[in-house]
């Protein structure tokens, strides 16, 4: 119970600093203070601008495969729940920017967020599969 509490309260702070930092009225993120300089030198690189939602989606497709796993349910349906849910999440962050100043509405930055949620959804149940094997084979 509590792995669960810990694995929401981690995707509902993801969730809400994807979209604090999709709302800021400037895409670039070198001067926000909650972001690490190495960081928001990658983050506002321009070779990386159209990647760059796909990484917090990343992490926060892992920790909801992660939950999926801990809570046993079946790995297919809440999956896609999972990914439907974070795709939303991205595409509400994406609407939003249509309202901001110095941001736009980009249906690239939503496929890219969405296909960064599915690739850490998949790192999580095949991480988790091939960990339950090697700890069986010992």
């Amino acid at each position: 119970m509590k792995r669960n509490v810990f694995y929401f309260f981690l995707i509902i702070i993801g969730a809400l600093i994807v979209l604090y930092l999709s709302w800021v009225s400037s895409p670039k993120i070198g001067g926000n203070v909650l972001i690490p300089s190495w960081i928001a030198y990658w983050v506002d690189a321009y070779r990386y601008n159209e990647i760059r939602t796909a990484v917090p989606m990343v992490f926060l497709g892992v920790l909801s495969g992660f939950m999926i796993l801990s809570n046993k349910l079946d790995k297919k349906t809440w999956g896609i729940i999972a990914w439907l849910s974070l795709t939303v999440l991205i595409s509400i962050a994406e609407i939003g920017q249509y309202f901001r100043p110095m941001r736009s509405f980009d249906l690239k930055d939503i496929a890219w967020g969405s296909i960064g949620s599915g690739f850490g959804l998949l790192v999580a149940f095949i991480g988790a599969g091939v960990f339950n094997k090697m700890r069986h084979t010992k």
